[in-house]
């Protein structure tokens, strides 16, 4: 190995495939399970809950843009880590990734077992499909995408085209069945839509209940600060590819919902992550005036209620169902996501080495193809020199 040389990921991938990537992330199992909540809790007030999917949106997109921010600030694999480690410190940072170890283990089992279980159920029309088919099919489904991706990235490109492809084609199919429905004017189909907004309002708890069912389905709209390191001109890619698609999937789940208004009723189709969420907007508001020079996507001035906005709602989102629905299971969050500082005390900040654990870091690396890069201080400094650049002009 050249000693001389330095560790780091390839920019191969440019606006089409950033673009697929995006797509693939926030369409999932939440737009085929959120509506049902998001209705419930509007109260039935079908007009109410479309305009709810269009602030969801809205929110998104100004979510999405603070983490390109933090992407075009740290271009480098892994940004949102080394974002919170600069601004917080190490302790802050180490807890994220110890909360996102597990979080992001039990997303990727429930949208296994979610997609199996409804490519199983039209085999079974008279009852529910058997558990062991659908943990069997979930399991191989974990297994090849985490053979591909141990291959390298090049590899699930593949797969994840077909995804998107396989995605917009069934809710395609979706919508424009709704749409059709809709034109030959039937009175069943039409007359739920007459009067929308006739329907009782729901309390405040209950429209942020109805919210946060909402942004589940466009959750992952921040997932490019993940593989910054790898997007050819990040500073351009990462907007370009959220503002295609945040209004894009915005229509598809308009349409889809209207589908769904027009061919069911109502009945028929009745976190703690959001911590995190509060403290990137902290983090990012302290960069701003500690360190203006940082690249940005977007003039400061005019972003300025971007993170503001998305700090308070996630703020509702903690608080509003401490307030009023209090359980003992937001005190088992709370002592998870501090059990890690029972890793990180004597790990990281005494530097305590177990015998055995490097040669054996050493071999999962070699296992599973993967490596540590560089860390990105060259990269922002770079950045950095660009961004005065550009100033200038």
């Amino acid at each position: 190995m050249d000693t001389g040389k330095t560790i780091q990921l390839k920019r191969v991938f440019g606006y089409g495939w950033g673009t697929s990537f995006l797509i693939v992330n926030v369409i999932g199992t939440g737009i085929f399970v959120a509506p049902g909540g998001v209705l419930k809790y509007s109260c039935m007030n079908v007009g109410l809950s479309l305009c709810i999917w269009a602030v969801c949106a809205l929110l998104t997109t100004m979510d999405a843009l603070c983490s390109a921010e933090i992407g075009i600030s740290f271009p480098c694999s892994g940004a949102h880590y080394y974002f919170l480690k600069r601004c917080f410190g190490s302790s802050v940072s180490f807890l994220s990734l110890w909360t996102t170890l597990f979080v992001a283990a039990g997303l990727a089992a429930s949208q296994a077992l979610l997609l199996a279980e409804h490519t199983i159920q039209p085999f079974y029309p008279s009852c529910s499909a058997p558990q062991l088919p659908k943990q069997c099919l979930a399991l191989a489904l974990l297994w090849l995408v985490g053979i591909l991706n141990s291959r390298g990235v090049k590899e699930v490109t593949w797969l994840q085209t077909a995804g998107t492809a396989l995605k917009a084609l069934i809710l395609g199919l979706i919508s424009l069945s709704g749409l059709v429905l809709l034109l030959r004017g039937r009175k069943e189909n039409v007359q739920r839509f007459q009067k929308a907004f006739d329907a009782e309002l729901p309390e405040a708890s209950q429209f942020i209940q109805a919210v946060f069912q909402g942004l589940f389905a466009y959750s992952g709209a921040g997932c490019l600060t993940f593989i910054a390191g790898e997007l050819k001109k990040p500073r351009k890619t990462i907007p370009k590819c959220i503002l295609t698609v945040i209004p894009l999937v915005t229509v598809v789940y308009l349409l889809v919902n209207i589908s769904y208004l027009t061919v069911l009723t109502p009945r028929e189709i009745l976190s703690s992550v959001s911590i995190w969420s509060v403290l990137s907007m902290i983090g990012i508001l302290k960069l701003r005036f500690q360190e203006p020079n940082l690249p940005r996507p977007y003039k400061v001035k005019v972003s300025l209620p971007f993170p503001l906005v998305t700090m308070a709602i996630s703020l509702c989102l903690v608080l509003v169902p401490l307030v009023t629905s209090p359980h003992m299971h937001y005190i088992y969050v709370c002592l998870f996501i501090l059990s890690g500082l029972l890793f990180y005390v004597p790990f990281v900040y005494f530097k305590l080495k177990l015998v055995g654990f490097e040669k054996m870091t050493c071999y999962l690396q070699l296992l599973f193809n993967i490596c540590i890069p560089d860390v990105s201080d060259e990269q922002v400094s770079e950045a950095q020199t660009v961004s005065k650049k550009l100033a200038k002009f």
